[in-house]
Order: structure tokens, then sequence, then C-alpha cells
């Protein structure tokens, strides 16, 4: 089958069509790949080999498709897949067989989001890693209990921070967090104030601003009622640091996506901090955050369904097939998308 591959570290992206297709084992899916997202990690595992498990490496963990194949046991919490189910979700990273810029693909199905019924497949595309990434950061992160869809937290008198509101985690985790009944400060560009503040936001701070400037804002809004804060930048924890550290009272709790630097469990300004780690998704020694990500994914699929969760605006990038994808990374790693998700489209259904 057709794939597009980096032979080694630094390689450039080529179109080969050598590729074995994989067999979905009992609780596997073998998905047709449809639309497949890019994403920062692609170019961080290509860049760097980190996290990739096989070489030669095939881009993408993050797509929408067609189940093809189904295993004996393949099932999500909302019940088995068969072929011909619309699915979505963030795949095994940088594992043979797994990749998505590729004809067909495996996803472990306790791990498969089946496509929520009101929105189309490139939406659904935009789901996988931002939502995963979201929901850890929020549930486990900032330990709020995870509700059922259908019987959300009443409205409190309680605000969050988001740290980069505009990004693709961080609008999953601005909604997220709405849902929960949180009011939601954010920071990010000017230009993205309207993109936040449609999707629940109830104030934004422009993050270029001073940093003085930023938190003497946060402070004012929120009263002080401050005591969860997520970074979806992966690159402000300092910035964290200030506001807990003139915000008054004791429960204080910190996610983010950066999961390489060292944080100190105590010394935070009061605050307990949380590094989301999605990169062994999938993998059997990854137990704790294969079952998280499994507890996650009716909640997802009940409040896009619900309206309360918006997928992300997307571009559709390059002529599409698999010459479009090396387009679309490039297109993904100059910026050019700005907060819409990147995507490429491989294939007709």
């Amino acid at each position: 089958m057709k794939g597009v591959a980096i032979s080694q570290v630094g390689s450039p992206a080529v179109v080969v069509d050598d590729l074995e297709i994989p067999e979905p084992d009992e609780n596997q899916v073998l998905v047709k790949s449809i639309y497949t997202a890019i994403n920062p990690v692609d170019s961080y595992m290509a860049m760097s080999g980190i996290l990739v498990v096989d070489w030669p490496f095939i881009l993408g963990c993050d797509a929408a498709g067609i189940v093809v194949k189904a295993g004996s046991a393949a099932s999500t919490p909302l019940g088995p897949l068969k072929p011909g189910d619309e699915v979505c979700g963030c795949t095994r990273l940088g594992t043979k067989g797994h990749s998505t810029c590729q004809e067909f693909f495996l996803m472990d199905a306790a791990l498969t989001i089946p496509k929520p019924k009101n929105i189309s497949l490139p939406q659904a595309a935009t789901i996988g890693v931002g939502a995963y990434t979201a929901c850890l950061g929020v549930f486990n992160g900032l330990r709020l209990p995870l509700p059922s869809p259908s019987d959300l937290p009443t409205p409190r008198d309680e605000w969050a921070l988001v740290i980069g509101g505009a990004s693709s985690v961080g609008k999953y985790a601005v909604q997220l967090l709405v849902a929960l009944g949180f009011k939601v400060i954010t920071t990010c560009s000017a230009r993205s104030n309207e993109v936040v503040r449609a999707i629940g936001a109830s104030a934004n701070i422009d993050y270029k601003k001073s940093q003085e400037d930023q938190i003497s804002e946060i402070l004012s809004v929120t009263g002080g009622r401050l005591g969860r804060i997520f970074d979806s930048t992966a690159a402000n924890h300092d910035f964290a640091k200030a506001v807990f550290k003139q915000t008054p009272g004791s429960s204080k709790l910190f996610a983010t996506t950066c999961d390489w630097i060292p944080m100190p469990e105590t010394d935070f300004e009061g605050g307990i901090p949380y590094q989301i780690k999605l990169g062994s998704i999938g993998q059997p020694d990854a137990a704790e955050l294969n079952q998280n990500i499994n507890s996650f994914i009716s909640l997802i699929v009940g409040l896009v369904e619900a309206g309360k969760i918006v997928p992300s605006d997307y571009d559709i990038v390059g002529s599409g097939g698999f010459q479009g994808v090396a387009e679309a990374w490039k297109y993904q790693q100059e910026g050019k998308g700005g907060s819409k998700k990147v995507l490429v489209k491989l294939q007709d259904v």
C-alpha cells in the first residue's frame, strides 16, 4: 500500500508504495485513512527520532476514516466496531502499521472515537490529539471529576485560566472547562479573541502584553477566584507560578503539555503541577494512560453531539492524495494555519 515515509532522522518525506497492509488483532480495527491531521509532534518525531518505534517512520497519528476490518473483540465504551463505521482519534505514535499517512492503519479499539453523528469526517479528524490531551489535563491534572455527558455540573463561581486558548488543545480545554461549569479566562492573540469567545471563554488577555500587565488583568477579572491553570503552549510554567504567587487560597492546580522539563512537586507557589504525557498512547506498557483515554471517549462524543464541544476549524491543504502530505506538513511547520488544524485528504470514501 502507499504511504509517506521518512527513512531516518532529518530525511525528507517520500511517497512509497511497498508498505505491508497491517492485520488487526482481536482488539484492533483496520481503518481506511481518509483525512489526516498534521500535528507538531509529526515534525518532532521526524527531526529528533524521539517516540519513533519503527523505521522507516510513517507520518501521521491523528485521523478520521472508515473501518474496513474489525477484530473479534474490537469495542469502544459506546459499543463494538464493525466494517463501515466512521471513526477518529489518535493512534500509537511512531509504530509500524499505526501511522495515518498510509492507505490503511491500525487503531486500538478501546482508544477509538466513533465519529459523532452531527459532524463530518474532516471535522472528526481534528478531535483526537486535541481532545485527548485536553481531557488528560482537565481531569487528571486539574483533578476534576469525570461527569456523564447527560449530567454536567451546574455553573460555579470559580475561574480557570487556559494559557494559549486559541491553540487546538487550548480550544478543547476551554470548552471542557465551560461544560464543567467554570468561568474561563484565556491568553491569546488579539486576532484570536473572537475565536475563543465564540467557544465560551468569558475573558481573554493579549499574550503580547507584559507579564506584569497580563497578571494584573487576570487578577482583576477573576477577583482572585482562580485555582486552576491549563497551559496548552508547553512553555509557560514560570508564568503560571507567577499567577499563583499573587493568587490567594491553598488549592492550586497546574496542568501543562510540557513533559520534558522536570517540574518541582513542591515550591510551585502553592500549586501542584501535572505534566501531560500522551506519547506512549496505545503501547502495552501504558495501561494507566490507555485506561484514562478509554474513559474519556463517551464524554467526548456526548459533548460534541450535544453541541457543547465544537471541533476545531481546519484548513485542507495541498492537492490531495499522498503527494499532498508534504505540502500540508510544510504549511503546518510554517504556521500558516494559525489556530486552525491542518488536514490533508488522502483518499475518497
